[in-house]
């Protein structure tokens, strides 16, 4: 179940106790370069401003960190998100210098024109993964319902892939090995959350019901792993003790 350094990932989630004290996510990343991560994905609810994205960008180049952007919204909530909010989206990525940008997945049905505008943003803005997350809905969180989704999307020419986010399964009642496994040929990122069945909260890594070790086992050196859960009120010590199970 070991994860090389290379795909070590951290999502700013996992600062959430410490993140609205501070003027910048980016506060973060020396002590999270010191414990070995060099690719962090920046979420756009903690970011503060315009200037704020510009403060990450250069403090990610002066550490030689790569940054992934996550976007808290679903891309298809039955219909495609509006246009001005994606070009929005896509611009703060590439001012983040992000290669990489991450919506929940939703349903709906696409069109080719609506498939055609998102190459345009992935074009324009010089973004060169679109991955869409297994989210906590029954209505379209399935991991059959979001392969499905993905093969229709594909069909119309849209480069696009899955982040696995390991917890949102037990979400929907569904197995995270086996949708794992379904799903595998799509996934390019992985969140790595475990969650407690009784209390559908996350926990850190062994003390839910999320079968880590099993995932871990069958992800391709290729994947980047992310971890994507609260770290408490002593984030950086707690982040070493959580790399110490994966890697």
């Amino acid at each position: 179940m070991k994860i090389n350094n290379s795909q070590l990932t951290i999502n700013m989630l996992a600062y959430e106790a410490l993140v609205n004290e501070t003027t910048s996510q980016a506060d973060f990343f020396d002590e999270i370069k010191t414990a070995g991560i060099t690719k962090i994905e920046v979420r756009r609810e903690y970011i503060q401003d315009a200037a704020d994205l510009v403060a990450i960008q250069q403090a990610a180049a002066g550490l030689e960190i790569e940054l992934f952007y996550a976007v808290p919204e679903i891309l298809f909530a039955d219909k495609l998100l509006p246009l001005e909010d994606l070009e929005t989206y896509f611009n703060e990525a590439h001012l983040l210098g992000a290669k990489q940008i991450k919506f929940t997945a939703g349903y709906a049905e696409v069109t080719q024109e609506e498939a055609d505008e998102l190459n345009r943003l992935l074009n324009k803005f010089g973004i060169e993964n679109l991955t869409l997350e297994n989210g906590q809905d029954p209505a379209f969180a399935k991991a059959e319902t979001l392969y499905e989704f993905i093969q229709e999307l594909k069909a119309k020419k849209l480069p696009v892939s899955v982040t696995f986010d390991t917890g949102n399964c037990l979400y929907v009642d569904e197995d995270p090995l086996e949708s794992f496994r379904l799903l595998t040929e799509e996934i390019c990122y992985i969140h790595l959350k475990d969650v407690s069945k009784e209390t559908l909260s996350p926990t850190l890594n062994g003390e839910g019901d999320v079968p880590v070790k099993e995932i871990l086992a069958q992800v391709p050196v290729t994947v980047n792993v992310a971890i994507e859960y609260p770290l408490g009120t002593h984030p950086t010590a707690t982040l070493a003790k959580e790399i110490a199970k994966i890697s």
